[in-house]
């Protein structure tokens, strides 16, 4: 299996506020920021913003999980969340690493302090995505309902096409 480095040399720039990643020794978040995503570090962790979207992965050395994904209602039924989850996939294959995620909803801000746009209090209902649709959406890309699953714990792994 392939080991991810997790703390990678990188370079950065200040951009609203925040130290963005514009040069990184890690083919993976370094297409991210080539594609114009502000991509961050937080002790492991990694943000990677978009215009339309945000996905917040917990990168170790052989696996990875998935925090948040999220795409802002204005944005939606375009096809933006299933090209990120398509980039997080094809990584996950290529590197042989699996990806981990919980199916919950967020009730609290991100740590820019910005409400999270998918599932947030304080959303109008129209904008919320119901709970109970989402482990469906993220079986489309291959991820499977651990045996931990349950409607408190919605566990779903990903494992990769190897």
């Amino acid at each position: 299996m392939k080991t991810f480095d997790i703390n990678p040399e990188f370079e950065t720039e200040t951009k609203q506020m925040c130290n963005i990643v514009t040069k990184i020794d890690n083919d993976y978040l370094q297409a991210w920021a080539d594609a114009g995503a502000y991509v961050m570090s937080m002790k492991g962790d990694w943000w990677i913003m978009m215009n339309d979207g945000q996905i917040w992965l917990k990168i170790q050395e052989d696996k990875m999980h998935l925090e948040c994904i999220a795409v802002s209602s204005d944005n939606r039924k375009q096809g933006r969340g299933s090209r990120m989850m398509g980039y997080i996939t094809q990584f996950a294959d290529e590197t042989n690493t699996q990806v981990s995620l919980e199916v919950s909803v967020v009730t609290s801000g991100n740590f820019m302090g910005m409400s999270h746009p998918v599932v947030a209090m304080g959303q109008p209902k129209k904008n919320k995505i119901p709970v109970r649709s989402l482990p469906k959406w993220y079986e489309k890309f291959g991820f499977k309902k651990t045996e931990e699953y349950t409607e408190k714990k919605r566990a779903m792994l990903y494992t990769p096409k190897k």
